[in-house]
């Protein structure tokens, strides 16, 4: 086998020419994102029901191919932070979807290459729940593998919360000036400026009622 220090694969890109002779097989594995709602209750569920409209969720996620499902979490899976379970059934969470990310034409050996090489970036310490999370570890092994981005909206929940931090989300949206040369609405009219005389109506606007005539007789002869 030769050197894996040259191969774009193993520093994060898609194509690798020919490691070894697995490589030239053609193997055409299908390549799986499963997608879990966070937890085992009903509030991984029903928290995903209310952002997904926004485009976001608090997802797990893991990348499956040739049958065994790889992730990353904290300590608990030990320094390294990758971890690998049956497809679909990762524990503590509830699954949701899969999404077909496409088909490599690697061998199992060289796949296990690749994802052994994503180790050294995805050690257990660096875990971060927003940003450094199973979720992007999945979209850079498929980066790696050469399929498919995973979804956007399966990163998305860290910039929704900044985007709330910060109100940009709570807060309406100024009323735009109105457009020059646009007729105003009558919200935006100026009652006083209807009268020569800056107070009332033209008396042509009012109603023929002999009481309003004689208002305006008496206020202004």
């Amino acid at each position: 086998m030769g050197s894996n220090a040259s191969c774009p694969a193993m520093a994060g890109t898609a194509v690798c020419p020919a490691l070894d002779n697995d490589v030239a097989q053609h193997h055409h594995e299908k390549v799986m994102l499963n997608i879990y709602d966070i937890g085992t209750s009903c509030t991984g569920p029903l928290v995903n029901s209310v952002l997904r409209p926004m485009g976001a969720g608090a997802f797990h996620c893991g990348v499956e191919v040739f049958d065994r499902e790889w992730s990353y979490a904290d300590s608990k899976h030990g320094k390294d932070g990758v971890f690998s379970c049956p497809p679909c059934c990762c524990e503590g969470h509830t699954f949701y979807q899969s999404v077909f990310m496409g088909y490599v034409s690697f061998s199992r050996r060289f796949v296990m290459e690749i994802i052994k090489a994503s180790k050294k970036d995805w050690l257990s310490v660096d875990y971060h729940v927003f940003y450094h999370n199973c979720c992007h570890y999945s979209s850079d092994l498929c980066q790696r593998l050469g399929v498919d981005p995973v979804p956007a909206w399966t990163t998305s929940l860290p910039h929704l919360v900044g985007a709330c931090v910060n109100q940009d989300c709570c807060v309406a949206s100024p009323v735009p000036p109105p457009k020059e040369g646009r007729k105003p609405m009558t919200s935006e009219l100026d009652v006083n400026k209807l009268s020569p005389r800056g107070k009332y109506p033209n008396i042509g606007q009012l109603p023929a009622n002999a009481d309003y005539y004689d208002l305006w007789k008496a206020e202004f002869g």
